[in-house]
């Protein structure tokens, strides 16, 4: 009875561990360029794409700066600053993906 009433409980806490398992939710998004795919962290990268012209040569995730809050395109991130011409941010509920195109050297 004793390792019955042990397995009934092993079995209830497998099924409430797997019900309020982790977040399974894919929190990346791709980053492009040349013959390079990476997949950046949206909630703490961005994407930052070297362009020659409008063909992209390469990428890499950048960490998003500390203290930059919601659109980074529109605070820390702005086109024309820091080498960055263009910025673009999609968002779907608390995710996001930014990317920037820079000119590559």
């Amino acid at each position: 009875m004793k390792s019955m009433v042990m397995l009934v409980g092993a079995l209830l806490a497998m099924l409430l561990l797997g019900g309020c398992g982790g977040d399974t939710t894919d929190d990346s998004f791709s980053c492009t360029g040349g013959s390079v795919t990476l997949r950046c962290i949206a909630s703490t990268q961005y994407c930052e794409q070297a362009t020659n012209g409008s063909v992209a040569t390469g990428a890499a995730c950048r960490s998003i700066p500390a203290g930059c809050v919601g659109n980074p395109c529109n605070s820390c991130l702005m086109s024309g600053s820091n080498g960055i011409i263009l910025c673009s941010t999609i968002t779907l509920g608390d995710a996001r993906a930014t990317t920037v195109n820079v000119r590559s050297n």
